[in-house]
């Protein structure tokens, strides 16, 4: 190219340029300060156990059981800002986070447990004591709600609360007492009628099954075996029971007795379910408020053709609880 052509081009060029605006480019810091954080609590952290069983909870019969809900805590302005947290658990078919406690379905705990932590997490633990008759139910849940130690000059004392699923197993159990004493009888006597009180100690409803027997054997035919005698045997056919008639007035029901209205005891073999005993849990949290229901009891002693027997006499009766279908 010629050097007059070169030329020309880079005069145009240079006309190009100067007639464009000079750009400068600049920079803006953005700045942000982020009030009070709520603190929170993720849903799956939540873990529900009991001290004697971790598939569900397990209560234990005509006592307590200590119930945990622990959870790991969060908040955003460090863990030391977390101050406080509750808790209540409850049965979500007959109650909800915010009603009356009850034994049956509701437990509340406001001073729960902090553990310390670092960075912006922390432990937390709900401890609540949940009675033996606490509702058979899956349909528990835990609610747990954190607070924070708030920050001056913004929110304070922020709170959020999540929960988590739990069931509370079945408890099937009776309490029965120790002794049926029949006092002191001849041979052809019939005893007085005897209560004995069976309580529901569980958290279902129950029937009762019924058997006796004597000298250690389940499947004895024997009701009581005696110190003294030649036979020294009471056979089960001499102790009769009854579990309708009577039992809601302490026994003494006239259409009761050893001949009229009963039920010959039997061993293990035949033992008997009374699916009309029919004995809720318990509902009551007052003291003396046990569930519980009459079985009424007759003895009679054998004549000497019947059966020779004298001295001290023993034998069992077993009642255990089934759930009322």
């Amino acid at each position: 190219m010629r050097k007059e052509g070169a030329f020309f081009l880079a005069l145009i060029a240079a006309v190009v340029l100067s007639l464009l605006p000079i750009i400068f480019a600049d920079t803006i810091t953005t700045t942000l300060t982020i009030a009070n954080v709520a603190p929170f609590i993720s849903r799956a952290d939540i873990n529900v156990f009991s001290t004697v069983g971790q598939s569900g909870i397990t209560l234990s019969e005509n006592t307590t059981v200590q119930v945990t809900c622990n959870a790991t805590l969060n908040d955003p302005n460090g863990f030391g800002d977390i101050s406080k947290l509750n808790g209540t658990v409850y049965n979500t078919h007959v109650a909800s986070h915010g009603s009356a406690n009850d034994n049956n379905n509701h437990y509340t705990n406001t001073s729960c447990g902090l553990i310390a932590g670092s960075g912006t997490t922390r432990g937390g633990e709900c401890q609540f004591t949940a009675q033996y008759y606490a509702d058979n139910s899956t349909a528990w849940q835990c609610n747990l709600t954190v607070y924070d130690a708030g920050v001056e000059g913004s929110g304070a004392n922020l709170s959020n609360s999540t929960y988590g699923n739990f069931t509370v197993n079945a408890l099937t159990a009776l309490n029965v007492p120790s002794t049926l004493d029949f006092g002191t009888l001849n041979p052809g006597d019939t005893s007085a009628i005897q209560k004995a009180n069976v309580t529901n100690t569980g958290n279902t409803i129950i029937d009762i099954s019924t058997y006796g027997y004597a000298n250690g054997q389940t499947d004895s035919p024997n009701a009581m075996n005696c110190t003294l005698g030649a036979n020294k045997n009471i056979s089960l056919y001499f102790m009769r029971y009854n579990v309708t008639a009577g039992r809601l007035s302490n026994c003494a029901s006239a259409d009761f007795s050893w001949t009229a209205n009963y039920w010959n005891l039997t061993n293990t073999t035949n033992a008997k379910n009374w699916t009309q005993f029919t004995l809720p849990s318990r509902t009551a949290d007052a003291a003396g408020g046990d569930a519980g229901n009459y079985t009424c009891w007759i003895l009679k002693v054998p004549i000497t053709s019947e059966s020779d027997v004298a001295g001290s006499c023993r034998g069992i009766v077993s009642i255990t609880a089934f759930i009322n279908e």
